[in-house]
């Protein structure tokens, strides 16, 4: 993989670190990663879930979850969770009410976030929809279909560089130490978008601080 990346352009000093991985997923990838890590940790020291929706479909109708409300999952590893305010905005109200939002209230975001005994971190860019992260090509064919709400008004460059950052900051303080970048993921002032935070420390008795080892713990039974 590294050499394939190599040869596609990507910086000659760049070199995979396959000791420390994280793992993210947008939307209803999101809920893989969690059903992976309810399987075992193996070497990921993190996880970032980007807009995470539970479930096979948008109406929840298929018993197919990876999250019990109201329980907490089986794992404990550093979490950045990322939403935006228009997550639970539907692309249409053609069928009116019945119409389902990308990622509705009830399957995504503070149900990951709830869910999480470590640590872990909320962030959410409030003026933003739940494709807006994507490149043109998928963008236009989202808003011509009216699958997820957006704001066409909004800057979505600035947008993708602030998640690209809010991911680069959050590794770089769990992996690395470095400690001063927390305050990108902490302080709304500090971040280029709107946005609100939320924060949680550990609740399992072995939470994270600044400076120690990244780390993922497993265990059979989910966190009391």
């Amino acid at each position: 993989l590294e050499g394939k990346l190599h040869g596609d352009g990507f910086n000659a000093e760049m070199h995979m670190d396959n000791e420390n991985v994280f793992l993210m997923g947008h939307s209803a990838g999101s809920h893989v990663i969690v059903e992976y890590l309810k399987h075992h940790c193996n070497k990921v020291k993190g996880q970032i879930l980007f807009s995470p929706v539970d479930g096979f479909d948008p109406f929840g109708l298929v018993d197919m979850f990876a999250i019990t409300p109201g329980e907490y999952l089986n794992y404990d590893t550093p979490s950045l969770v990322i939403m935006t305010g228009l997550d639970n905005t539907p692309g249409s109200n053609i069928i009116g009410g019945a119409t389902p939002s990308c990622a509705p209230d009830e399957l995504s975001n503070t149900r990951f976030y709830n869910a999480m005994p470590g640590n872990t971190w909320l962030i959410n860019a409030t003026a933003y929809g739940h494709g807006d992260c994507l490149d043109e090509l998928y963008y236009n064919a989202m808003t011509l279909i009216h699958f997820c709400g957006t704001n066409k008004d909004e800057d979505r460059v600035t947008y993708r560089s602030y998640i690209s950052g809010e991911i680069v900051y959050f590794m770089n303080a769990i992996l690395y130490g470095n400690c001063d970048e927390l305050m990108y993921i902490e302080d709304p002032a500090m971040m280029t978008v709107d946005a609100t935070v939320m924060k949680k420390e550990s609740t399992t008795g072995s939470g994270w601080e600044c400076g120690m080892p990244a780390f993922c713990n497993w265990r059979e039974d989910p966190y009391p």
